[in-house]
């Protein structure tokens, strides 16, 4: 299991911090993953912010649902990346999130996917690359925005799970 810290240097600078959880899904079939693609020339795993009252569990099984149309039928953690940087409604606040990723496996019937805001603004699509594929693509995005904070956090999740399906 990975555990890996995104902006440390933002953690201790006396800020009030906004905290936010998630829960992604890494769904690996056929020496392919499932990735959300967007009009950012990015991709990212399946996932997102916990509601209200809601688990882990509980927000991967809706968040995957939503995003890819796929059930979960089983999942096991694999790992986490803590996130902090500058909050972009308040520079003067730090943002913190903290994004657990497990191993899903999902059922055979593909129901809609039902995006919302800016997934359906940004053209959020399921896709099936190869583990290699999504590595170019968001070295590709990083390169051209360091400040790209999606695409780091989710390359260093891809070399993660490269080094697991080598094994």
């Amino acid at each position: 299991m990975f555990n890996y810290t995104i902006g440390i240097e933002y953690k201790s600078n006396g800020s009030t911090e906004f905290d936010r959880k998630a829960a992604r899904a890494i769904i690996i079939k056929n020496n392919k993953i499932l990735v959300l693609a967007s009009d950012n020339d990015e991709v990212k795993l399946p996932g997102g912010g916990l509601d209200e009252n809601e688990t882990f569990i509980d927000a991967l099984n809706r968040e995957v649902l939503e995003e890819t149309g796929y059930t979960v039928l089983k999942n096991k953690e694999f790992g986490i990346i803590d996130t902090y940087g500058k909050s972009k409604t308040d520079q003067t606040k730090v943002f913190s999130m903290q994004s657990k990723y497990y191993l899903v496996e999902i059922s055979d019937i593909k129901n809609e996917t039902n995006f919302q805001g800016y997934e359906i603004t940004q053209n959020f699509n399921p896709i099936w690359i190869s583990i290699e594929e999504a590595i170019k693509t968001n070295e590709t995005a990083y390169s051209k925005n360091i400040y790209n904070d999606i695409a780091e956090r989710e390359l260093l999740v891809f070399k993660e799970i490269m080094k697991y399906m080598s094994r």
